[in-house]
């Protein structure tokens, strides 16, 4: 009886522990669902045959990214206290690019963007999100926005509700 317990307790202790590096699936399903918005709503709309970097990590969010979200009341609710750290994204499973080509690295003719996403902080009944986009498009073209998350109900899918913008080059 005491060996059943030990290892009860141990197995609890184990599974009970998660990796802060691992992401959650809603994290990769959220990147997915918004992929095509995001970038269609920005500055690359009206480009031709570009190819999108997409960052093999779902990026920890910076200080001053985590002091912009708690500034504002539109953020009340979402668990940003806990740090999250870099988490590696399988770029294989962000399926809804529409037009868009995702390659590795950047290609040595053409034009292309570099895009990252941030790890996603959930409310506490995790149907909303907060992260950062960012998208780094040319020499003197930059962006970064906050994005605001809610899945639907019925479908599962994941869809924009509000963004601010906190940087523009």
């Amino acid at each position: 009886m005491k060996k059943i317990l030990k290892f009860l307790l141990v197995f609890m202790v184990i599974t009970s522990c998660k990796d802060n590096n691992s992401y959650d699936l809603d994290e990769v399903a959220i990147v997915n669902d918004i992929f095509r918005t995001v970038l269609d709503d920005g500055a690359l709309v009206s480009e031709n045959d570009i190819k999108i970097v997409l960052d093999n990590y779902l990026r920890s969010l910076k200080t001053e990214d985590l002091s912009n979200i708690k500034a504002s009341d539109l953020y009340l609710g979402y668990d940003v206290e806990k740090e999250k750290e870099n988490a590696q994204l399988d770029v294989g499973q962000i399926t809804n690019v529409g037009n868009y080509d995702i390659v590795a690295s950047e290609p040595e003719k053409g034009k292309s963007a570099k895009v990252h996403f941030s790890r996603v902080y959930f409310n506490q009944s995790k149907e909303k999100g907060i992260l950062i986009f960012e998208i780094f498009c040319g020499e003197y073209c930059y962006e970064k926005k906050i994005i605001t998350v809610k899945k639907d109900v019925g479908s599962g899918k994941w869809t924009i509700i509000d963004t601010n913008t906190l940087e523009v080059a």
